[in-house]
């Protein structure tokens, strides 16, 4: 279920070359699982127009983000459907072809695309896996 609310907003989101990461997309959700998106733009307004533009309520915060010996910060906007919590976070256009690494492990961190999201899905419904969580 929260695969198909992913690709539902990665399909919102197509301009900003979303991908899904984290506990939704490995398969390791929880109770407290959100839906982790990376979205790119050249300005995180970007994104906030477009939201305010579809009547989609949101809420933005900025996130300070150790990379090396600096800090960077990084605007996240947070959604919700269905009582799921979508949290998407804003990086500059320019790093959507680089993977971004986990603050925790400071290795790549796995990302799939829309189409891999796709296929993801596709593959439950063909196995039969169950689509609750």
């Amino acid at each position: 279920r929260m695969r198909l609310i992913a690709l539902k907003y990665m399909e919102l989101f197509s301009q900003f070359s979303p991908y899904l990461v984290g506990s939704v997309l490995s398969g390791s959700v929880t109770d407290h699982s959100d839906i982790d998106l990376h979205l790119f733009a050249d300005d995180p307004e970007e994104v906030e127009r477009y939201l305010a533009g579809q009547n989609i309520p949101f809420e933005t915060d900025t996130v300070c983000v150790r990379k090396g010996s600096e800090f960077i910060d990084y605007t996240h906007i947070y959604l919700e459907e269905d009582g799921v919590p979508i949290e998407c976070s804003i990086y500059p256009w320019e790093d959507r072809r680089r993977a971004t690494k986990s603050s925790i492990t400071g290795r790549a961190m796995e990302r799939a695309s829309e189409k891999k999201v796709r296929e993801m899905i596709g593959s439950m419904v063909s196995t039969g896996e169950r689509l609750e969580e």
